[in-house]
């Protein structure tokens, strides 16, 4: 590459990067979460535990996704032929234990975001 046209990649790549800083408008930033056992303990609203079910709902729908990632790979491995990977059953059978156990997590996940749904129809509004 000529210093021509590394310059232009250079000038290109700064002019992206100073794109990618500048904003059209300001943008609050999120509040930090509070961590899960502080938020626990400190629960007393129906919107906080609302928040909390929403929290647990969300982890629960991101373990099911890595159960179902687990299944795709012991899929993976199972497909590969014997001789080119002979231990492929082992790796597949330890996915499907994971998945598994990924699927239970999610499950008992869902059932922390039941509950707090539930306490949080307890309270007043």
């Amino acid at each position: 590459m000529n210093v021509a046209n590394t310059s232009r990649w250079l000038a290109l790549i700064l002019v992206m990067l100073l794109a990618a800083c500048v904003s059209g408008g300001t943008v609050e930033p999120s509040p930090p979460l509070v961590p899960l056992p502080e938020a626990i303990a400190t629960a007393k609203t129906r919107a906080d535990h609302e928040a909390l079910a929403r929290r647990f709902e969300q982890e629960a729908d991101r373990v099911q996704a890595l159960s179902e990632q687990h299944l795709a790979m012991a899929d993976a491995y199972e497909g590969l032929r014997s001789s080119a990977f002979p231990s492929r059953i082992v790796m597949a059978k330890h996915c499907r234990g994971l998945a598994d156990n990924y699927r239970t997590s999610a499950e008992d996940t869902r059932a922390l975001a039941k509950s707090h749904r539930k306490m949080a129809q307890q309270l007043p509004p």
